[in-house]
């Protein structure tokens, strides 16, 4: 199973359309097709998403089924 993680703890309000957690089977097409419309959801809407491995966080662009784990995080707004 794997998992797209959306790191809600970073905004003080923000409200979400679905739950935290997607998680899917890379061998079931409607799940797969599920996690990458949220995906390219949360990017449109300019959220990062990162693929996590235990040898650190590295920023993606585009949705890969086989990543283990993919963090999504808020835009940030600063200045």
């Amino acid at each position: 199973m794997t998992t797209i993680q959306v790191m809600r703890h970073l905004l003080k309000e923000w409200r979400l359309p679905d739950s935290m957690t997607v998680s899917w089977n890379p061998d079931d097409t409607l799940e797969v097709a599920h996690a990458q419309h949220k995906f390219q959801e949360y990017l449109q809407d300019g959220w990062m998403a990162f693929q996590d491995e235990p040898s650190g966080r590295t920023q993606i662009f585009t949705f890969d089924p086989l990543i283990n784990r993919i963090l999504l995080m808020p835009p940030l707004g600063g200045g």
